[in-house]
């Protein structure tokens, strides 16, 4: 039954989805601050666990990630999709030419370590992100986010977050 009502919130939500290779809906609290703005730590949230093995990943979701620097996945943004231009300019991170905002409406500025990696990751793949990667932020600067360990593949992705 839970499942059904998931399936009927994503279609009247807009979102093409197919249900087949999503293994199951799992509640998750999330800890950390570090998408603050959009999703509070302690607060509840239903990952589709498997979404991506078969649905699109979009700018904009909110994904859990199997970050391997942890034993906890990691909840952030997709900001950067593969074939988008990335740069760095004047310090602030921009994709596709736009100057990518925080939840709080600031400018996204990535601190020294940050400027770094993104700059080899920038540089190395000619400003343009590749095939099956993604570039994953939190809510706002300075996070454990892809300035910390640049591109994520897909494979790496947990699943899909709702809000309930």
């Amino acid at each position: 039954m839970r499942w059904l009502i998931f399936f009927f919130m994503l279609h009247s939500a807009g979102y093409a989805t197919n249900p087949d290779c999503i293994e199951a809906f799992e509640t998750y609290r999330v800890s950390g601050q570090s998408m603050s703005g959009i999703v509070e730590e302690g607060e509840k949230v239903l990952l589709a666990k498997g979404f991506y093995k078969c649905n699109p990943v979009e700018r904009d979701d909110i994904v859990l990630y199997d970050y391997a620097g942890s034993d906890i996945p990691l909840i952030k943004s997709v900001k950067g999709l593969p074939g988008d231009s990335i740069q760095l300019k004047n310090g602030i991170l921009h994709i596709n030419g736009e100057a990518i905002k925080t939840a709080s409406g600031n400018f996204y500025k990535p601190d020294s370590q940050a400027m770094t990696m993104l700059n080899l990751y920038i540089n190395r793949h000619n400003q343009i992100i590749p095939a099956r990667a993604f570039l994953l932020l939190g809510s706002k600067s300075n996070t454990l986010d892809s300035g910390s360990f640049g591109w994520v593949s897909q494979r790496n992705l947990i699943g899909k977050v709702f809000f309930k």
